[in-house]
């Protein structure tokens, strides 16, 4: 026959495996908590400026107040607008102006400013940074470079995931085409692709 500590023994197993479901479920809830707060677009009143538009949950979105959002914005969701202020000299601007539409799952870079222009389209899953790490590998996890300013001229078109390095501006009318690596101006109303994204000529249809 057992001894009375041995017939103890379930009991306090089922006690601390209740007690160790509870503090899983409990973190769970507070990850979840914790992730929804983070994830949720923050209210009109939280930013520089914001417009009859629309952000998309999931979005997440830093220093809302140095962001400014016109009529008409439609950001799609999955959204990180990462807005980072690491001079103190330096007080980053994003401005959004009317009609611009912003896809799924892209992500911005900013320390400085940004600008995208009046009825601009940008595709899924482009990046726009206007910094970047140094290369020296004593600097480059701790470090930015000084920010460039990125300019998306009015009715440009940029689509999916293209990325657009620092101090690049896309002229108004202007198209990035899949995939493309931009690190230099696009002048108004080019058509441009590759890496490094080049300027080329459309292929028309034969009549």
């Amino acid at each position: 026959m057992g001894t009375g500590l041995d017939a103890a023994l379930p009991v306090r197993r089922r006690q601390r495996n209740l007690w160790h479901w509870q503090a899983d479920k409990r973190r769970e809830w507070q990850m979840a908590w914790a992730t929804a707060q983070v994830l949720t677009p923050p209210p009109a009143s939280a930013y520089g400026a914001f417009g009859e538009s629309r952000v998309t949950a999931p979005a997440r979105i830093g220093q809302k107040h140095c962001v400014h959002i016109g009529d008409g914005v439609f950001i799609d969701e999955g959204v990180w607008l990462s807005v980072v202020r690491p001079f103190d000299d330096i007080t980053p601007r994003v401005v959004i102006e009317d009609n611009v539409r912003i896809g799924r799952f892209c992500a911005f870079g900013i320390a400085g400013d940004f600008t995208i222009a009046r009825g601009a389209v940008i595709g899924d899953f482009t990046m726009v940074v206007d910094t970047i790490h140094p290369p020296e590998a004593e600097d480059r996890l701790h470090a930015v470079a000084r920010p460039q300013p990125v300019h998306i001229g009015e009715g440009a078109v940029i689509a999916t995931h293209v990325v657009i390095l620092p101090g690049v501006t896309i002229g108004a009318g202007a198209y990035v085409e899949h995939h493309s690596v931009v690190g230099k101006d696009v002048a108004p109303g080019d058509y441009v692709a590759g890496y490094p994204a080049r300027r080329r000529s459309l292929a028309k249809t034969p009549a």
